[in-house]
Protein backbone atom coordinates (compact mmCIF):
# COMPACT_ATOMS: atom_id res chain seq x y z
CA UNK A 1 0.00 0.00 0.00
CA UNK A 2 0.88 3.63 -0.14
CA UNK A 3 0.70 4.05 3.15
CA UNK A 4 2.93 1.16 4.19
CA UNK A 5 6.00 2.66 2.38
CA UNK A 6 6.48 5.89 4.69
CA UNK A 7 8.98 5.52 6.86
CA UNK A 8 8.53 7.50 10.19
CA UNK A 9 11.31 10.87 10.81
CA UNK A 10 12.87 10.17 14.19
CA UNK A 11 10.63 13.26 16.58
CA UNK A 12 12.59 16.31 17.65
CA UNK A 13 13.00 15.17 20.94
CA UNK A 14 14.64 11.82 19.81
CA UNK A 15 17.23 13.82 17.77
CA UNK A 16 18.12 16.21 20.80
CA UNK A 17 18.55 13.16 22.91
CA UNK A 18 20.76 11.36 20.28
CA UNK A 19 22.90 14.64 19.94
CA UNK A 20 23.18 14.65 23.89
CA UNK A 21 23.78 10.67 23.76
CA UNK A 22 26.90 11.53 20.78
CA UNK A 23 28.15 14.05 23.13
CA UNK A 24 28.26 12.05 26.27
CA UNK A 25 29.80 9.15 24.31
CA UNK A 26 32.26 11.54 22.69
CA UNK A 27 33.52 13.11 26.12
CA UNK A 28 33.43 9.51 27.82
CA UNK A 29 36.23 7.94 24.60
CA UNK A 30 38.06 11.17 25.03
CA UNK A 31 38.50 10.75 28.66
CA UNK A 32 39.69 7.03 28.43
CA UNK A 33 42.01 8.06 25.97
CA UNK A 34 43.49 10.41 27.85
CA UNK A 35 43.88 7.73 30.79
CA UNK A 36 45.14 4.79 28.41
CA UNK A 37 47.58 7.29 27.39
CA UNK A 38 48.40 8.86 30.36
CA UNK A 39 49.30 5.27 31.83
CA UNK A 40 51.23 4.41 28.67
CA UNK A 41 53.49 7.34 28.89
CA UNK A 42 54.25 8.30 32.41
CA UNK A 43 52.78 5.42 35.07
CA UNK A 44 53.94 2.75 33.49
CA UNK A 45 57.15 4.23 32.71
CA UNK A 46 58.37 5.44 36.01
CA UNK A 47 55.87 3.04 37.80
CA UNK A 48 56.39 -0.39 36.11
CA UNK A 49 55.08 -2.69 38.59
CA UNK A 50 51.95 -0.01 40.17
CA UNK A 51 49.29 -0.20 37.73
CA UNK A 52 48.91 -3.67 35.25
CA UNK A 53 47.32 -3.71 31.97
CA UNK A 54 43.98 -5.42 33.61
CA UNK A 55 43.48 -2.57 36.16
CA UNK A 56 44.14 -0.38 33.20
CA UNK A 57 41.24 -2.06 31.53
CA UNK A 58 38.89 -1.74 34.71
CA UNK A 59 40.14 1.95 35.20
CA UNK A 60 38.91 2.61 31.75
CA UNK A 61 35.82 0.87 31.71
CA UNK A 62 34.79 2.22 34.71
CA UNK A 63 35.67 5.95 33.62
CA UNK A 64 33.62 5.15 30.90
CA UNK A 65 30.67 4.43 32.64
CA UNK A 66 31.05 7.08 35.30
CA UNK A 67 30.20 9.62 32.21
CA UNK A 68 26.59 8.03 31.89
CA UNK A 69 23.96 10.33 33.37
CA UNK A 70 21.82 7.33 35.14
CA UNK A 71 18.72 10.12 35.96
CA UNK A 72 18.04 11.43 32.16
CA UNK A 73 15.78 8.42 31.01
CA UNK A 74 13.60 8.97 34.10
CA UNK A 75 13.44 12.61 33.84
CA UNK A 76 12.34 12.32 30.10
CA UNK A 77 9.89 10.18 30.94
CA UNK A 78 8.05 11.54 33.78
CA UNK A 79 8.50 14.90 31.14
CA UNK A 80 6.72 13.28 28.59
CA UNK A 81 4.06 11.28 31.04
CA UNK A 82 3.49 15.13 32.42
CA UNK A 83 2.63 16.36 29.32
CA UNK A 84 0.73 13.39 27.98
CA UNK A 85 -1.43 13.69 31.37
CA UNK A 86 -2.35 17.37 30.67
CA UNK A 87 -3.18 17.02 27.24
CA UNK A 88 -5.31 13.80 28.84
CA UNK A 89 -7.28 16.48 30.88
CA UNK A 90 -7.86 18.76 27.56
CA UNK A 91 -9.29 15.56 25.89
CA UNK A 92 -6.40 16.18 23.22
CA UNK A 93 -6.05 12.06 21.58
CA UNK A 94 -2.37 11.08 21.55
CA UNK A 95 -1.11 8.51 19.29
CA UNK A 96 2.55 9.21 18.48
CA UNK A 97 5.32 10.97 20.13
CA UNK A 98 5.56 14.33 18.08
CA UNK A 99 2.12 15.02 19.38
CA UNK A 100 3.09 15.17 22.78
CA UNK A 101 6.16 17.28 22.23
Amino acid sequence: TLVGNIKAKPAQLQKDINVFAMAIAAMAVTVAVVVIITWAAWIRVDYPNFFTTASLLVTVVSVAVAFLPEGMPIAVITTMMLIAKRMMRARVLVKTLPVIE
